[in-house]
């Protein structure tokens, strides 16, 4: 089975979390036995060298990275009030990408076309009249307005609200829309998939989450009680989730633990956060090795407000053996509960209240690790989703509804 990957950004090295998703999609085929090919812009924003392939994967699948500036500019930001079409998608559709994606489906149709996330789905009318037998798949990353809806409640009001509202509302319309125009949707999550069953009731749905190889992945269990989170800066809701942590969870957590440590790190780290000097906090930019990191620290942190799909970094602590604590947004869709090591809660309370008996010795959080771990190999190994992944993709192209 012949598979075209089409993404909005390079993926490899796999240093955030979209990334890691993508390349969990192309890890999981493979393993499964398809031959996977993958068409993606490379950004300015995210540039990433297109021949950094990891070794482990080097030559089985062909790659074309088509170099964009995709950056959100005063300019472009007025121009697209006139476009009526949302700036979050229209900012990726890019001309030397569809002469690419040209030449690519005439000279070798594929059985699948798998858009990762709907920031690609401007190409789709163009795959559909240049293969009309291919199946056309919607990998949906997250429900995009929903984020976005969610980012806009936490925004004062302004200027910037004002002009987000209006982009939240055409990305919202744009969504419903397109999504009921693929052959079928890979939702990352079984609370995303109860949205596209409203929105595209015709499409074949497949719950596909990102996951992970046993071996890239080893075991680090929890070598300490000290907190940690690891999340990319130029994220908004992951900025906006640790200012909320650390001025209305942590000082609950330092009152009752003087001797409590958390670390925050992560690329693109704004330059006041860096300049914070808390009780108990470390602030860093992006690091180096991120196993290193997993294995010098236990608990991890995930204090997201806003969001959709799936936190992969969640998904990654498990794999590790990490003992996590999250914010019900932040772990919507984790096939995981407290006796697999991640906690939920829903307010500053609840999650100071739970990071004190974490830390505090409350649990054993070298068997929750170890719980951990297992609930990942069952849930998120990519030779388990990539084989059902397939078996999908059989029946879709044999005309069968799943």
């Amino acid at each position: 089975m012949r598979v075209l990957l089409l993404s909005n950004k390079f993926p490899f090295p796999e240093n955030d979390g979209s990334s890691i998703a993508i390349g969990s999609s192309i890890r999981a085929l493979l393993s499964a036995g398809a031959k996977v090919e993958l068409l993606s812009l490379n950004t300015k924003k995210h540039y990433k060298d297109p021949r950094s392939l990891p070794p482990e994967i080097l030559g089985d699948f062909r790659i074309s990275a088509i170099e964009a500036n995709t950056d959100i500019t005063p300019f472009g930001a007025l121009a697209n009030l006139i476009s009526g079409k949302p700036y979050h998608i229209s900012r990726f559709d890019n001309s030397n990408f569809r002469e690419v994606l040209d030449k690519r489906l005439m000279d070798d149709p594929p059985d699948i076309v798998m858009m990762e996330g709907l920031f690609m789905a401007p190409y789709l009318e163009q795959v559909r009249q240049r293969c009309p037998d291919s199946k056309v798949v919607l990998r949906a990353h997250n429900i995009e307005h929903r984020i976005w809806e969610r980012q806009l409640s936490l925004e004062p009001s302004g200027l910037k609200k004002s002009y987000l509202g209006l982009q939240v509302k055409r990305l919202r319309k744009y969504e419903k829309h397109i999504c009921s125009h693929f052959d079928a949707i890979l939702p990352i999550t079984i609370h995303d998939l109860h949205f596209f069953e409203k929105v595209a009731p015709k499409a074949d749905l497949h719950v596909f989450p990102s996951g992970f190889d046993p071996d890239k992945y080893p075991f680090l269990g929890v070598s300490n009680n000290h907190g940690f989170s690891l999340a990319s800066m130029d994220w908004i809701p992951n900025r906006a989730g640790m200012k909320w942590f650390l001025e209305d969870v942590w000082p609950l957590v330092i009152e009752a633990l003087p001797q409590a440590k958390i670390l925050f790190a992560g690329r693109n780290m704004p330059v006041d956060y860096m300049q914070m000097k808390l009780t108990g906090v470390e602030i860093q930019g992006e690091v180096d090795d991120a196993v290193e990191m997993y294995s010098q620290y236990g608990i991890q942190v995930v204090p997201l407000l806003s969001g959709s799909g799936m936190r992969v970094k969640i998904m990654e602590g498990l794999a590790y053996g990490k003992v996590i604590i999250s914010t019900v947004v932040g772990a919507e869709g984790i096939d995981a509960a407290e006796e697999d090591g991640l906690f939920r809660a829903e307010n500053p309370h609840t999650f100071a209240k739970k990071l004190i008996r974490l830390m505090s010795g409350d649990h054993d959080l070298q068997e929750l690790g170890k719980r951990a771990r297992e609930r990942a190999l069952k849930v998120y190994s990519n030779p388990v989703i990539g084989e059902k992944l397939m078996n999908f993709f059989r029946h879709i192209l044999d005309g069968h509804s799943i």
